[in-house]
């Protein structure tokens, strides 16, 4: 390594001192220190998919139905979640830090509950009641995992981490279900966007809870910082492959009704 490089990770891994002014945190947004990539990997996405939720409702010809509706929702909850993470991570210095952190997960039970909304929705369309139970499943787990993590203290990953798994493993029920009803062949074409999302949020989930260990073993943070990173990557990878999906799928279902 160059001393060029060593000086710039040395910079990024500058950790900003602790403060009580919200005003120079937001300062330090355009700062380099060991926040700085976390707070523009979720900021970019965050006006990213903003824009596309402003632009999808925008061009739409039809007024707001249900199948508009659902993909909106994950559109919005998308941006809600990367807002909180911007917000937490921005904040990270400040001695209110922990009731930010709480806002990011809150964002991110938002997001895994919003993802299985509009799979219930354009899966089992003609099947209401199973509709209907999907639904209320996934809500009333979203509200436990909320509860819980309105509940938790702050750097207690462990309980956080197993919420959101068994979060996001109720939400998957319906999928599940899909997967052996039809298979990936799913004419819909919403199997594969789904579960590329799935896999995405468990190889960055997965690698950082390697991390989490990793650090509580040695006390070195090099991992799980660079996990943490790595899973904010796949994360929007997942979320940008499963909006793409939902938006062809109401293309498609749209097309049918015209020409019916």
């Amino acid at each position: 390594m160059t001393q060029r490089q060593r000086d710039y990770v040395g910079v990024l891994s500058r950790h900003r001192p602790f403060s009580t002014c919200y005003t120079e945190s937001l300062k330090s947004i355009m700062a380099l220190h060991n926040e700085a990539i976390n707070i523009w990997s979720h900021l970019i996405p965050t006006f990213w998919f903003l824009t596309m939720a402003v632009w999808f409702a925008a061009t739409s010809e039809d007024p707001l139905d249900d199948d508009m509706a659902v993909v909106l929702i994950y559109q919005s909850a998308a941006t809600f979640c990367f807002a909180c993470s911007t917000l937490y991570h921005v904040f990270a210095d400040h001695v209110h830090a922990d009731w930010w952190q709480h806002l990011d997960h809150f964002g991110i039970v938002t997001v895994i509950w919003s993802s299985a909304i509009p799979f219930i929705h354009f899966s089992f369309d003609l099947e209401r009641y199973t509709q209907q139970a999907y639904i209320i499943l996934v809500s009333i787990s979203a509200v436990v995992a909320l509860t819980r993590i309105s509940a938790s203290r702050s750097g207690v990953h462990f309980n956080r981490t197993a919420t959101h798994t068994l979060h996001g493993s109720i939400a998957a029920v319906p999928a599940i279900h899909r997967l052996f009803s039809c298979g990936l062949c799913d004419p819909l074409d919403i199997m594969k966007p789904f579960w590329s999302l799935v896999v995405a949020n468990c190889l960055g989930g997965g690698y950082y809870a390697i991390g989490l260990v990793h650090e509580s073993i040695t006390m070195d943070s090099t991992i799980s910082d660079a996990s943490h990173q790595f899973m904010h990557a796949t994360a929007v990878y997942g979320t940008w492959i499963y909006e793409r999906g939902l938006i062809s799928v109401y293309k498609a279902r749209k097309r049918a009704r015209q020409s019916c």
